[in-house]
């Protein structure tokens, strides 16, 4: 089975360096990339290896990895929109 990978760097590479510091300065953002990376990896795992799943869960880990994800990204936007500013 072909499974879409979803981490950050690859759905947001335009995003690279606002990733990089704040999933090393920013204690929110640190403790919700891990989270998001924990829901994925199991979510890739699941439909990898084909493991039995109720539907409910399954679809809520997915709506749980969105609602990261766009927090996330409103996130990694605020910095690179600051960052853009400084820089004037």
């Amino acid at each position: 089975m072909d499974v879409d990978h979803h981490d950050l760097g690859t759905e947001f590479p335009e995003l690279s360096q606002a990733i990089g510091v704040l999933s090393r300065d920013n204690p929110l953002f640190i403790r919700l990339f891990s989270s998001y990376n924990e829901i994925t990896k199991t979510i890739e795992d699941i439909e990898n290896r084909n493991m039995p799943v109720d539907d409910y869960s399954f679809e809520s880990m997915k709506m749980n990895r969105v609602k990261l994800k766009d927090f996330l990204y409103n996130m990694m936007l605020a910095f690179d929109s600051g960052r853009k500013a400084a820089a004037g």
